[in-house]
């Protein structure tokens, strides 16, 4: 089988909330960081034939890039064979009991939403710019008054510098999420956004079919 640069992208992204990662057999593909914080998963246009666990992603998907057009043969059970006809490598399997902590077998059932919104990728860019210059460790999704704001800041310094930038309005009663930045590990893109009332939000790809629940710390007045 080979694997679309579409599915090389989200994999590349899921080394970066967690290096390792155990595959089922199938097109839905799960991760999960190791505070908890962050989950990911996204069915893909590919389906992997067996259940099979890699211990680093990333240098898994760096051997893939050895070749221009890797194929990957997993009949022999215990490890893949990635190449182009002429090259290839021998990648062993991981032992899944030691990465399980990396994934999530069952659908998390989100709380009670409370107010649904679209985040797009240049508000995004936009935020993380102002984050790095700030050296600010939070985002704020705040509503007020019918008005979304989405802001970089240090919670825990009230007279810290903040970034804030209106997005749009809501109909739903005022609220705060403070995410840690550090957990917006999005691939780029808009995103619909359904805010929970307790802990958890949720983004989604708009374009695939790629969601992100992140946990936070949520307040509604």
């Amino acid at each position: 089988m080979k694997l679309s640069q579409e599915t090389l992208t989200v994999l590349k992204n899921f080394a970066a909330i967690n290096q390792s990662i155990q595959f089922k057999a199938g097109n839905v593909v799960k991760t999960k960081s190791s505070s908890a914080e962050v989950f990911g998963a996204v069915t893909l246009a590919e389906e992997f034939p067996i259940d099979f666990a890699i211990y680093e992603l990333g240098r898994f998907l760096n051997v893939m890039s050895l070749f221009s057009d890797p194929e990957l043969d997993f009949s022999e059970g215990n490890a893949v064979t990635i190449g182009d006809g002429r090259n290839s490598v021998r990648y062993a399997f991981a032992d899944p009991s030691l990465i399980s902590g990396a994934n999530y077998d069952k659908d998390i059932k989100l709380p009670t939403v409370i107010a649904t919104f679209t985040l797009k990728q240049d508000q995004i860019i936009k935020l993380q710019k102002a984050a790095a210059v700030l050296g600010a460790p939070t985002c704020t999704i705040s509503a007020k008054n019918g008005e979304l704001v989405v802001s970089a800041h240090d919670k825990k310094n009230s007279s810290s510098d903040k970034f804030s930038l209106s997005i749009g309005t809501t109909d739903a009663s005022d609220f705060t999420v403070d995410l840690k930045l550090e957990t917006l590990r999005l691939i780029p893109g808009d995103y619909e956004v359904e805010v929970t009332e307790r802990v958890v939000c949720r983004f989604t790809n708009v374009p695939s079919k790629l969601t992100y629940l992140i946990a936070g710390e949520v307040e509604v007045r």
